[in-house]
């Protein structure tokens, strides 16, 4: 009788472990996917900014 209730008490903080270990891998996913998305938008406007200013410097280097 107590063997079965060890074993019962084993099995849910086993399985409680598994439930927060998948929480804890779904929130490190999610910290990943957000500095994606904001490296993302950083290179968009990294990207804007050199297409502005590529053809002017290109005019100015042949102008002298």
């Amino acid at each position: 009788m107590r063997l079965n209730d060890v074993l019962e008490h084993i099995q849910r903080v086993l399985h409680h472990a598994r439930r927060l270990e998948s929480s804890a891998e779904s929130a490190v996913q999610l910290h990943f996917s957000a500095n994606a998305h904001q490296t993302n938008q950083t290179m968009r406007k990294l990207t804007s900014i050199a297409a502005i200013f590529a053809p002017l410097t290109l005019i100015t280097g042949i102008s002298g």
